[in-house]
């Protein structure tokens, strides 16, 4: 059935003097998900819609791509801030392991368990 032309598939807004079309700011789409409950007659008593915040924000151009950026940002930060805030060991010879310090008895620390000279 071909659509009305005042109606598109997809509401679209022609750029003038040009064949390009820009979507629609007017038409978005939300992902929603709806509950509803019914009494016994089948009629519904309660309708109730679920959206996430994160999708509104998404409908705005650029921002899924500024929050991509800044989740990354975010996360080399933090990883920084690990490696900052992390105990150093000292060597005297920075080609040495820990195995080579269990040898000379230097005792590593805790391990990723927690475990002490494990």
């Amino acid at each position: 059935m071909p659509s009305h032309p005042l109606h598109p598939a997809s509401p679209s807004l022609q750029i003038p003097g040009t064949a390009l079309t820009l979507p629609s700011p007017f038409h978005f789409q939300l992902h929603v998900v709806t509950r509803l409950c019914f009494n016994e007659q089948g009629r519904v008593t309660q309708h109730r819609d679920f959206w996430d915040v994160k999708d509104v924000i998404g409908l705005v151009p650029g921002v899924s791509l500024a929050q991509w950026i800044g989740t990354r940002l975010a996360a080399k930060g933090i990883s920084c801030m690990s490696n900052l805030l992390s105990p150093k060991k000292t060597h005297q010879n920075p080609s040495t392991s820990a195995a080579d310090d269990l040898e000379v008895g230097i005792d590593p620390g805790p391990n990723a368990l927690g475990l002490e000279g494990v």
